[in-house]
């Protein structure tokens, strides 16, 4: 196998097929922000998540949001949002009754939003995080605690709709 330091497990397993083929170079060291979704950790796998929840209102989730994770608007408006951080996008929003091009999203009847989702985001500002989320006066499903088969905190969190949003510290960032 050819050895390449810091590169995705994707472009290590794609190296070691072909010899033929340049090793990649690792990516630059990046600062790990709020929400570490750098340009460089996008591109280092082939696939990136891009969450989309219905929402009632989405200008006043994009609020919340915005407040909570530290992100900004990458679209705004009353039927649609996108929500980035570093460039990365990170959550999109919909409003429960437009259509567009795709039809309905869901039913805004059949509550519980989200059942058995969990909207997920690891911070390095795990304290920051909570503190923002006291300020919102979001309601705490789970109050902050430890993990310990990842050993790391979190805490759980009900959106504005429903949703479950859990904000976690990295893996393993309590030794």
């Amino acid at each position: 196998m050819i050895p390449v330091t810091g590169a995705s497990p994707f472009a290590i397993r794609r190296a070691s097929l072909d010899p033929a083929r340049p090793a990649p170079r690792s990516p630059a060291p990046v600062h790990r922000s709020c929400l570490d979704l750098s340009v460089a950790a996008r591109h280092s796998f082939p696939m990136r998540p891009q969450p989309l929840i219905a929402v009632a209102d989405v200008e006043a989730s994009s609020r919340w949001y915005q407040r909570l994770l530290g992100c900004e608007s990458d679209h705004g408006g009353p039927e649609y949002e996108r929500l980035v951080h570093g460039g990365a996008l990170i959550l999109q929003l919909h409003r429960w009754e437009v259509e567009h091009h795709h039809g309905p999203i869901g039913d805004p009847g059949a509550r519980p939003y989200g059942n058995g989702v969990l909207l997920w985001f690891e911070t390095d500002a795990f304290d920051a995080a909570v503190a923002r989320a006291a300020e919102l006066r979001a309601e705490v499903v789970l109050a902050p605690h430890v993990n310990p088969n990842a050993g790391h905190r979190e805490i759980w969190l009900r959106d504005p709709d429903g949703y479950t949003v859990v904000l976690a510290s990295p893996a393993g960032d309590l030794g």
